[in-house]
């Protein structure tokens, strides 16, 4: 059985501004600090029960350091580990709490640019106890929330010069399936919808107006209660 990438677990961004990036998500936006290691923030949707979906390191420029994806299976980073290396394509391994609350994980850069990590484990610590909600389904007590907070991550979308090809990587290899599809009037593909838990959408890949245009992230959404 082929291995398998069960969802979108976290965005890991580089600031020059820590303070003001995280005042942004932090403050205004109403994501939760959940840990902060040296020069790394470590936030959380309101409702998620992970140890973080966004990470702010402070860095010389804006950048995004990688994607990370949950694997099906803690096994299933090995497989991948194998398969990625007999298709050429080098993988950096990252021990068990390198990223604090995350086993351990691969990352690497698919022919199109992104750099992706793909990890098995993720610690789901409890709040601290005054922010804790006597709900089993929930994760902060609602009252003590911004009232704006997502709840949890929901999709990212890349832009590529070659988008068709980019997303067609992700299918045969990650195994993704395509849930959506746009194509232009002339037959070019002008983005392409996948999903990793054959539920939702977990990555558009939209192609770059511009051939020469380097691989990028276009924006990660989360999801919020209501309109």
């Amino acid at each position: 059985m082929a291995p398998e990438v069960a969802r979108l677990g976290h965005v890991a961004l580089e600031t020059p501004d820590l303070e003001g990036s995280l005042y942004f998500f932090r403050d205004t936006v109403g994501l939760e600090v959940v840990d902060r290691v040296a020069g790394t923030v470590y936030l959380r949707g309101v409702d998620e029960h992970d140890h973080h979906s966004l990470s702010l390191t402070e860095a010389d420029e804006a950048r995004v350091d990688h994607i990370g994806w949950q694997t099906e299976q803690p096994e299933h980073v090995e497989e991948f580990a194998e398969e990625l290396g007999d298709r050429g394509i080098e993988i950096t391994r990252i021990d068990e709490e390198t990223e604090p609350g995350q086993g351990a994980a691969i990352r690497f850069e698919i022919p199109n640019g992104h750099r992706f990590e793909l990890y098995g484990e993720m610690e789901k610590p409890d709040p601290p106890e005054e922010r804790r909600s006597k709900l089993k389904n929930r994760v902060y007590d609602p009252s003590g929330n911004n009232p704006i907070a997502p709840a949890r991550i929901d999709h990212v979308q890349i832009w590529d010069p070659d988008g068709f090809e980019c997303a067609e990587w992700i299918r045969d290899v990650l195994g993704f399936q395509v849930q959506e599809y746009y194509d232009e009037d002339d037959g070019s593909r002008w983005g392409a919808f996948l999903s990793a838990c054959e539920v939702k959408i977990d990555v558009a890949v939209v192609q770059s107006e511009n051939a020469t245009d380097d691989a990028a992230l276009h924006h990660v959404a989360y999801k919020v209660d209501t309109p």
